[in-house]
């Protein structure tokens, strides 16, 4: 009640004097965490004082929504800095979205209030993943060379946060020979980090395409890694800003698949029914002998990936309970949990996660 109201005397002193968990469980009436009300409530007052009392970044609200979420989407960009500044990153697509909604200039100002390289590491991938070219574009341009030296310091956790640090430092610096190579050497290592492939092609693509281009000429199997992980995750009839980033890298899409070459008989009725999230259709496909639960459709995606995917946790419980695959991974070696967090649906790459769990804790008594 005190963070929606914007208390913050009375904050302050449940927390110190009554020693109150800043992530303390809501009351009967209310269903999201104190952060959630201070957000959407617009309190900036209250949200610094919960995070500094160690409030949970990671914290959902009642629908599923991060505490970054809340204020882009209220339009609350105040606030959106305020967790930029202790830590929050985009961590799924519904909030690299709402980043990009609030156009490419705000945006690129609220990720410059970013203060670890690890956190705009995330960031820059998730929203390069889901290919917002115009905002990396303007953080790139009009961001990076004014925030660069805040993270020369930093440590470099992984190839990930390296190549990061080294894309800031060459929108900084006179480009030479020798950086030329270090930045080609920092693509090349953190595409190896094979989960993150596509979102590193997309970065570089847009940021730095003459070093993806080198690269590309000088390490052909990069093509063909490209021509299996990427035309899964691009529209070519509407993504056309990441087809025209990569075509000036010097990549160019393979040919689209002929559908006539997929079997599609053992798969489709049942994928069909997860992708709409017909709970009684998927009941009655799974009881059927000739109907195989983890047969692979498109993209070597089963029901399950489908089902999470989309959102649908009722038909997740249903395949699980019938057994679905938990470990199966699709061409890009997403499971069923990967898939669904990425789009926000945190309960349902939860329930696989406890599922997956549960098998193999059964496995090994």
């Amino acid at each position: 009640m005190a963070a929606h109201l914007g208390l913050e005397d009375m904050m302050l002193r449940l927390l110190c004097e009554q020693g109150l968990c800043p992530d303390g469980k809501p009351l009967p009436y209310e269903d999201q965490p104190p952060l959630h009300y201070a957000i959407i409530s617009a309190h900036p007052g209250c949200v610094s004082v919960l995070l500094a009392h160690g409030a949970d970044l990671s914290k959902t609200g009642s629908e599923d929504e991060t505490p970054l979420e809340c204020p882009l989407q209220h339009g609350h960009e105040d606030v959106a800095a305020i967790l930029f500044e202790a830590g929050a990153t985009a961590t799924n697509r519904r909030t690299a979205d709402s980043i990009a909604r609030r156009g490419a200039l705000t945006g690129a100002r609220l990720l410059s209030h970013v203060q670890s390289l690890n956190a705009l590491t995330s960031s820059l991938l998730k929203i390069a993943r889901w290919k917002h070219v115009p905002l990396l574009r303007e953080y790139f341009d009009t961001v990076a060379p004014l925030v660069c030296s805040r993270y020369n310091q930093q440590e470099t956790s992984c190839p990930l946060t390296a190549l990061v640090k080294r894309l800031l430092q060459s929108k900084f610096a006179v480009s030479t020979r020798r950086s030329d190579i270090a930045s080609r050497e920092a693509v090349e290592v953190a595409l190896k980090e094979h989960e993150h492939f596509v979102d590193v092609f997309f970065l570089v693509s847009i940021s730095h395409s003459e070093v993806l281009r080198d690269l590309l000429t000088s390490h052909p199997e990069l093509k063909t890694q490209a021509d299996n992980a990427l035309p899964g995750c691009i529209n070519r009839r509407l993504d056309g800003e990441i087809v025209a980033c990569l075509s000036r890298a010097g990549y160019s899409l393979p040919p689209p698949q002929d559908p006539s070459s997929i079997d599609t008989r053992k798969w489709r009725s049942l994928h069909a029914a997860c992708e709409a999230g017909s709970t009684q259709q998927v009941r009655d496909l799974v009881k059927r002998d000739d109907v195989d639960i983890d047969a692979r459709g498109l993209r070597d995606r089963t029901a399950l990936h489908v089902a999470a995917q989309n959102g649908h946790l009722e038909v997740v419980k249903i395949l699980i309970q019938h057994g679905a695959d938990l470990d199966a991974r699709t061409c890009f070696k997403s499971t069923a949990d990967n898939l669904p967090t990425q789009r926000g649906y945190h309960r349902i790459a939860a329930l696989v996660r406890e599922a997956r769990d549960a098998e193999r804790g059964r496995h090994q008594q």
